[in-house]
């Protein structure tokens, strides 16, 4: 039992002084930050390439529909 109060105590003291007293939140928050906006651009990448897509499927110029089974078979 007491090697398991000693963990507990190693365990709380090593995340005050990584993320508290050395300010390293900051960099789990720059690395949120940095998450989010690549979530975002590829969200909205990937909603213009599905339009495109969807465009060209649904073209009655042969040109434009003639690649869209190579992307959406």
């Amino acid at each position: 039992m007491s090697n398991m109060i000693s963990l507990i105590g190693s365990i709380t003291e090593s995340f005050t002084n990584n993320l508290i007293v050395e300010d390293r939140y900051r960099m789990i928050l720059d690395g949120l930050q940095v998450t989010l906006l690549i979530t975002f651009c590829a969200a909205v990448l990937g909603t213009l390439l599905g339009g495109l897509v969807c465009w060209m499927r649904m073209s009655r110029h042969a040109p434009c529909v003639w690649p869209s089974p190579a992307l959406l078979p």
